[in-house]
């Protein structure tokens, strides 16, 4: 079976039904599979990793998108 719920609402959901802090939640769904998987420089926003990354607010939700370090939404 699959699932057509993305990435960012899993996490929301994870938060919402399990009391997850945002740091923890987030952390699952960015830094431990990229570890997990051997990806190196990502799931950090670090100087030398790629400046992929979302700007959320508390609740989660999405306000922007940058792919190479430019807006892309």
């Amino acid at each position: 079976m699959g699932s057509c719920t993305t990435l960012l609402q899993m996490a929301i959901n994870v938060k919402k039904w399990c009391g997850i802090r945002n740091e923890d939640v987030l952390r699952m769904v960015t830094y431990n599979p990229s570890k997990l998987l051997g990806f190196p420089r990502v799931g950090v926003i670090k100087k030398g990793f790629f400046a992929d990354f979302n700007v959320l607010d508390d609740n989660l939700k999405l306000y922007q998108v940058f792919k190479d370090g430019r807006t892309v939404l």
